[in-house]
């Protein structure tokens, strides 16, 4: 309902597009609450949000098609991506 894992998705996909201090604050808060909370908080808001922005746009699209979609990433992925499933737009 808070929307936290919209923080950093663009405005144009019905997402917050907070600046990167706003974001720090709304997840110290979390954290400062319940550290766990927050670090779930980080990585669902942060990896999608942040993604998009270098991809493109039609692709990211394709991946995010809702934007309250949850992601877990890595700074430095070693491995390969696999679709496994797909769900309906």
């Amino acid at each position: 309902a808070a929307k936290i894992f919209r923080m950093a998705m663009p405005h144009t996909w019905g997402g917050l597009q907070l600046d990167p201090l706003a974001q720090f604050e709304v997840l110290e808060a979390l954290t400062m609450v319940d550290a766990s909370t927050g670090w779930c908080a980080y990585i669902g808001a942060c990896s999608g949000g942040f993604l998009t922005a270098f991809l493109d746009q039609r692709v990211a699209r394709e991946m995010y098609w809702d934007v309250d979609t949850i992601t877990g990433g890595a700074i430095r992925p070693a491995g390969q991506a696999t679709v496994f499933a797909r769900y309906p737009k």
